[in-house]
């Protein structure tokens, strides 16, 4: 039934009417998750935009650290901005949300670790009925691993989380040094993710999926460059979560139409689609399906099992 109905309404390039149809965002980051007009109203602040297209990730952090946190009171709470992220999710029709939730957040915002998964674990449960929220420890590769594991230990330990991520500047930062944290998560059942390859190179795909043990790869989309690693991306299940409108607005790549999505898609590569940063990229799980049908990139039938995947995967 949803598979017509969300087949219908990309045809008529209807947004509201995909909105109804249930998906999941798998790529999302619960401090900026939302509409920045949300945040606003939230605080009685005004936020400026970023500029539409950015040089890099070092432009966004510059627009994140300069202009959105000095805009937020003294006293605001992570669980703020994950409640926004959550309201932003069920008004966008997701239904499974994987949202990361970074440790900088949890130890200046938190009184403990206790707290903060108490605080998660609440908002998880008031809105179960409508939405299925799966908190995600969200680490930056600027965090030294030897210096935070014990907390990370107790967060994995905690059975709150459902995963787990890693993000930052992938060309300074190798992902080896994290291998010990992502085997403890793998131990305990969460989901292994971590960005690569949305800068770095297709090689460089692979290389951390083997060091971390990767289910799921952020981006990725660097090994739509090498036949060889799409066909091992393939072959062993590895699912790309693929944020078309970041990759375009971090000049990642020259627009939606010729997003290399298409390619890993016809070679066989799982992908999902997915928001990332909803604040800075302006951008819902819903509109980039649009998006991607409306340049023609993929057909409406192709995005709908583009769409169970993320809900099934």
């Amino acid at each position: 039934m949803w598979s017509d109905i969300f087949i219908r309404a990309l045809e008529s390039k209807s947004i509201s009417e995909i909105r109804k149809v249930p998906k999941a965002d798998l790529h999302n980051h619960a401090g900026l998750g939302y509409n920045l007009n949300r945040l606003n109203l939230l605080y009685n602040i005004r936020v400026s935009p970023p500029n539409p297209v950015m040089c890099d990730l070092y432009e966004m952090d510059a627009w994140i650290m300069n202009q959105l946190v000095p805009c937020l009171p003294a006293t605001f709470s992570f669980i703020d901005l994950l409640q926004l992220t959550v309201d932003e999710a069920i008004d966008d029709g997701v239904a499974v949300l994987d949202t990361s939730i970074d440790l900088w957040f949890i130890g200046k915002h938190c009184r403990g670790i206790v707290d903060a998964c108490n605080e998660i674990s609440q908002i998880c449960s008031r809105y179960s009925g409508k939405i299925e929220i799966r908190p995600e420890i969200g680490l930056n590769r600027t965090q030294k691993p030897d210096e935070i594991e014990d907390v990370v230990f107790e967060l994995i330990k905690s059975g709150v989380f459902k995963s787990i991520d890693l993000y930052g500047q992938e060309l300074e930062v190798k992902p080896d040094g994290f291998s010990k944290i992502w085997q403890y998560a793998g131990k305990y059942g969460l989901k292994r993710k971590a960005h690569a390859g949305e800068f770095d190179s297709a090689q460089m795909v692979r290389h951390a999926v083997e060091v971390l043990g990767l289910d799921e790869v952020q981006h990725g989309i660097s090994a739509a460059a090498c036949a060889e690693t799409m066909k091992w991306l393939a072959e062993n299940k590895i699912v790309l979560n693929i944020c078309p409108t970041s990759n375009v607005k971090l000049s990642r790549v020259q627009s939606i139409g010729v997003h290399p999505a298409r390619v890993l898609y016809d070679n066989g590569v799982r992908i999902t689609i997915n928001s990332d940063d909803i604040a800075v990229f302006d951008t819902t799980t819903s509109q980039e399906f649009l998006k991607l049908y409306d340049t023609g990139l993929f057909t409406a039938r192709e995005l709908d099992m583009i769409r169970n995947t993320g809900l099934v995967g």
